[in-house]
């Protein structure tokens, strides 16, 4: 008996929208549902993820198992988020590696891009967190806001925060005697 993956191939087209089967090679035993892996697909190196693992006789299929290239990440999800994707799959006749990969973390996926003539392997991974995103700008203290913008004035309180809005101008006109 030898333990085989069922992936999801990283390739949005309808006509590769369901799992392939790949043998786990004794090497990479410890590969799990979830994790993203390297498989030849076609004539080609791509991602998949596995969404699946069983035991059963490679011979018994009738045909010859590709074997799994390379694990290339930890688990991003389980199997019963696997179930998910290919839940959301069927019921919104959505691509199923575009249903897995909402399940993946955001820049976090591997991917395989065509370099100079050869495929690689490339680790996009988000860059490092900016807490400098969104800031007052000194106009913001004399800012006049319409009646019904409650948002925003939400956001600007939100701005404020613990330092303190600072007291409106006065809207009276000065009146001479």
């Amino acid at each position: 008996m030898a333990t085989v993956a069922s992936c999801i191939v990283d390739v949005s087209a309808r006509a590769v929208d369901r799992a392939f089967d790949y043998l786990v090679p004794e090497e990479l035993a410890g590969v799990q549902v979830g994790c993203a892996v390297s498989v030849e697909f076609g004539s080609r190196p791509v991602v998949a993820y596995v969404i699946g693992l069983r035991s059963e006789d490679p011979n018994a299929a009738g045909y010859k198992l590709k074997p799994l290239a390379g694990v290339l990440s930890g688990p991003y999800f389980d199997e019963p988020a696997a179930q998910l994707a290919q839940w959301m799959a069927r019921e919104y006749a959505a691509p199923l590696s575009e249903c897995v990969r909402l399940l993946c973390p955001p820049g976090g996926s591997p991917k395989m891009k065509r370099i100079d003539g050869r495929w690689e392997l490339v680790h996009p991974g988000a860059g490092p967190v900016d807490d400098r995103w969104v800031f007052l700008q000194p106009a913001a203290a004399t800012a006049r806001l319409p009646k019904g913008a409650v948002k925003q004035r939400k956001v600007l309180d939100a701005l404020w925060g613990a330092r303190g809005r600072p007291a409106a101008p006065s809207r009276r006109r000065a009146s001479c005697a």
